[in-house]
């Protein structure tokens, strides 16, 4: 897990479950695979079952920190897995509060409509959503106008750019000022330095 800081309070915010696998090749080049081979609902999956396993294992220990899980886009969009998702949460109520899914879009979301229900639904049995990468790839200005989120994170590669370049730095004002607008809390990215 990676430990996200709320610098204000200076203390843990939150966690994020980091996906690491045995291979050669970049973490995100296989996430990638995955979403092309139509893989990466399972993976989804797998993960969410694992972060509510740690979640239980360490709460009996009164750990009481909530932990952040990927979850691509594609998942969340098929009602088949926003269902399986549900029935996970469902056997896990207790453990929802404890949870945030981080919804990945690195490939362009088809029904913004049907999206957006599937959060709501996940919110609605207690889980928070952040969305991710804002800023980067394939995140729109449609993602941060419609969806539900409880957070908006911005992507660190455009923040390190924002320190060298006007157009840059604009765009994080324009996201952070619709995030204000929303009263959507920022997460930012490589803030490190």
């Amino acid at each position: 897990f990676q430990p996200i800081i709320d610098v204000a309070a200076n203390q843990i915010h939150h966690f994020e479950a980091l996906s690491r696998f045995t291979s050669d090749r970049p973490t995100q080049e296989l996430i990638q695979m995955a979403e092309q081979s139509g893989l990466v609902e399972d993976l989804d999956l797998v993960v969410l079952d694992m972060v509510i396993e740690s979640i239980r294992q360490r709460r009996g220990t009164g750990w009481i920190h909530t932990v952040a899980a990927n979850v691509s886009a594609r998942t969340v969009e098929s009602t088949m897995y926003k269902d399986a998702i549900l029935e996970t949460l469902g056997n896990a109520k207790k453990y929802t509060s404890q949870l945030m899914l981080e919804l990945t879009e690195t490939v362009a979301i088809d029904d913004f409509g049907k999206l957006d229900d599937h959060l709501g639904a996940l919110q609605k049995a207690g889980c928070r959503i952040c969305i991710d990468d804002v800023g980067a790839g394939t995140t729109s200005f449609e993602t941060l106008i419609s969806l539900p989120a409880d957070f908006m994170k911005l992507d660190g590669g455009l923040l390190n750019r924002a320190k060298e370049q006007k157009a840059a730095r604009d765009a994080v004002g324009a996201i952070a000022e619709m995030c204000r607008a929303r009263r959507i809390p920022i997460i930012a990215e490589h803030i490190e330095d």
